[in-house]
């Protein structure tokens, strides 16, 4: 490919001299994780504003439940997640005399194919970078063939860890095409037949409802691979007191330690239980896993940890230990030389989306590109006097965090 701005001609390969059929994208929808979201921060909350080139989202504060006539007022804390903004673009350059004889549909032959590409590529990399920050894990063992232990009990079992927290939102479940494929073989009735409304949003991809979930397809979802057997720890530190000595809870947690971390390693955790979005203390495990992870395996990023002492309410937490606890201790959850596919029930709300346009530059002339994977996306064109060459280039700007760990359970399907 030429160097745009620079004399030459682009290296581009059209079939000429005999006519051709320009076959279609058949991708049935780019956006399906991410179309289960709620807006945070709009372009028009966003511009104008010195944000950078982040925003924080803010997690209120409960107070402690006291029974009896004798208040014991408690410390609000608010906690933040900060959301970072990224953008990704594709591009093309075109001679004068390829955009004279070599194309015969701009659209099909340029526009869809680089809208497609960004659109998918761009929903794959949300869901490998958010879809491990959950508080919760199921680990689905086969028996004898690859993912044969994926069933309805499974999907059951994920949706009940979030009932059990008391959500009000809406919930959302995905599946691998091999995961849905042996599960509805085990039984397709038992999936409730998808609303107009669920076909419209999601199409094809949509499988149905269960157990107050509903179910979608997914191509994105990763798979990932536990080499060696791997271990972890996480330092409590020295716990909070308060004004007369009494230990509260521990400071925030959002690294590990240990040896041959992989991203998506879980670990279950002795005592270590959820404290729901109300500040109720529940007796819900609380998973501890792995979402980034150093080269070496030695260190990683988890989900903030903010734990309290049994009845503390300390410091906004989403964990409480027994009191008395100084230090915890973490097991693998998952098997040495395996295969994992993941999956995933969250709610609708706990994931947060939006996409951004830049503004217009000068010498550029702007235009939309509808494509398939229900994105609208911003194209440029740049013209070069020296040697009449244009450049296309598409961008994608975007937010996206699942900024809420407990309204998420990972499934791991163990193929």
């Amino acid at each position: 490919m030429a160097i745009y701005g620079q004399t030459s001609t682009p290296t581009n390969q059209f079939t000429n001299n005999v006519k051709v059929q320009c076959i279609a994208s058949n991708v049935a929808d780019a956006r399906v994780f991410t179309k289960a979201s709620v807006s945070k921060m709009s372009q028009a909350d966003f511009e104008r504003k010195k944000y950078g080139n982040s925003y924080k989202l803010y997690i209120p504060g409960k107070p402690k439940l006291v029974n009896g006539v004798v208040a014991d007022p408690s410390n609000v804390t608010e906690v933040e997640t900060e959301v970072f903004i990224d953008n990704d673009n594709v591009s093309e350059e075109l001679g004068p005399f390829q955009r004279l004889g070599d194309l015969e549909s701009f659209d099909d032959q340029i526009g869809q194919p680089m809208a497609e590409i960004l659109a998918r590529g761009q929903e794959k990399k949300i869901v490998e970078k958010e879809i491990f920050k959950a508080a919760h894990g199921i680990v689905v063992t086969k028996t004898s063939a690859a993912l044969d232990g994926a069933d309805f009990g499974n999907l059951s079992a994920a949706t009940a860890k979030l009932r059990k927290l008391a959500l009000g939102s809406k919930l959302i479940g995905f599946l691998d095409p091999d995961v849905e494929a042996v599960i509805t073989g085990k039984g397709l009735n038992k999936f409730q037949m998808p609303s107009e409304d669920f076909k419209r949003v999601y199409g094809e991809n949509a499988v149905g409802r269960f157990g107050t979930a509903k179910w979608v397809e997914s191509p994105d979802l990763p798979t990932i691979h536990i080499g060696s057997a791997y271990t972890g720890s996480i330092t409590l530190g020295d716990a909070v007191l308060d004004a007369d000595n009494v230990a509260q809870g521990f400071a925030e947690i959002k690294e590990i330690t240990g040896t041959n971390l992989v991203k998506g390693a879980m670990f279950t955790v002795a005592g270590l239980k959820i404290v729901d979005e109300s500040g109720i203390q529940t007796q819900v495990p609380f998973h501890i896993i792995v979402n980034e992870v150093s080269n070496g395996g030695t260190k990683g990023k988890i989900s903030p940890l903010r734990i309290t002492l049994d009845g503390k309410a300390f410091g906004n937490p989403n964990a409480w230990v027994p009191t008395g606890t100084t230090t915890l201790t973490l097991a693998a959850a998952l098997t040495a030389n395996t295969d994992y596919v993941i999956g995933e029930v969250r709610s609708e709300d706990c994931l947060a989306y939006d996409t951004y346009q830049f503004d217009v530059l000068p010498g550029s002339t702007d235009e939309m590109v509808s494509t398939v994977g229900g994105s609208s996306i911003k194209m440029r064109i740049f013209g070069d006097g020296t040697n009449l060459n244009k450049l296309y280039r598409l961008d994608s700007t975007y937010a996206a965090a699942l900024y809420e760990p407990r309204e998420a359970v990972v499934l791991y399907f163990e193929a």
